[in-house]
């Protein structure tokens, strides 16, 4: 993967924020609220650095060509399921070429620089369920701030008493209204990934793919276990296996064939 700057700041930044939600929940007294939000705290990050981790959905098929009685339509296909311009590799209509990664990436949404990784079919769950877990704990802060502040009037142990508290607390609600704001737009834009059954950056492109139920595609990119930040399932590496297959097996009409892998 290319080295990013931009895209390693940010995403040591989140962590950054997490840790400091964390230290304000251990050295501040403690609510239910704060018990709630310290384990999806924990969720979060660890989806967040799932999602970075996780090479998105690289495919390393490369092509060629043999010789045809039927020069046009292997040109047409040629042109339409194989990128030239990126050493024939194979292009399956849902894939898109990363320059991040240099390589064709299945289902890819879009670059992500707050975790440093491209969001394609093999991260989209853990990196949905970051936004949804970062949402959760950044609204359980904001509302048990507001909590905790009324507990002062009648608990004078949940009041802040020192400076380094109170500018911890400060700078975790700023953090954390930034990130209800932001994290709320994204999962949006995942909810519309799913029910257009459209990636991000196809959407922008006006790319049409077959229509599909919001639940199928959901089951699709999600799995069984929706709720769980693991990356791999059988439903994701079957569409992967499945879109490639399909893909080459029809290229193959038109004397288009595997060089290498």
């Amino acid at each position: 993967m290319k080295y990013n700057l931009e895209g390693m700041v940010l995403s040591w930044f989140v962590r950054f924020a997490f840790l400091i939600n964390l230290f304000e929940s251990i050295y501040h007294k403690s609510t239910f609220l704060t018990h709630v939000k310290m384990v999806l705290v924990i969720v979060a990050l660890y989806s967040h650095n799932i999602t970075g981790f996780t090479p998105p959905g690289i495919i390393k098929y490369k092509m060629f060509k043999k010789k045809t009685s039927d020069l046009e339509s292997q040109h047409k296909y040629w042109n339409k399921y194989v990128s030239s311009r990126h050493g024939n590799i194979l292009y399956p209509p849902s894939a898109h070429w990363c320059s991040n990664y240099n390589a064709m990436v299945m289902r890819m949404d879009h670059y992500c620089p707050w975790t440093n990784n491209t969001i394609g079919l093999f991260n989209f769950k853990p990196f949905f369920l970051f936004t949804i877990y970062t949402f959760l704990a950044c609204a359980c802060t904001l509302i048990n701030s507001i909590y905790r502040e009324r507990l002062c009037y009648v608990d004078i142990t949940y009041c802040i008493r020192s400076k380094q508290l109170f500018y911890l607390s400060i700078t975790n609600l700023v953090i954390a209204t930034f990130g209800f704001i932001f994290t709320f737009v994204m999962i949006f834009e995942c909810i519309k990934s799913i029910y257009y059954n459209a990636a991000y950056i196809d959407r922008l492109k006006k790319i049409q793919h077959e229509s599909t139920r919001f639940l199928a595609t959901f089951n699709l990119l999600m799995g069984r276990w929706f709720f769980v930040p693991i990356v791999y399932h059988d439903t994701v590496e079957h569409y992967f296996d499945m879109e490639i297959n399909k893909t080459i097996e029809m290229l193959k009409k038109y004397d288009i064939y595997v060089e290498s892998y």
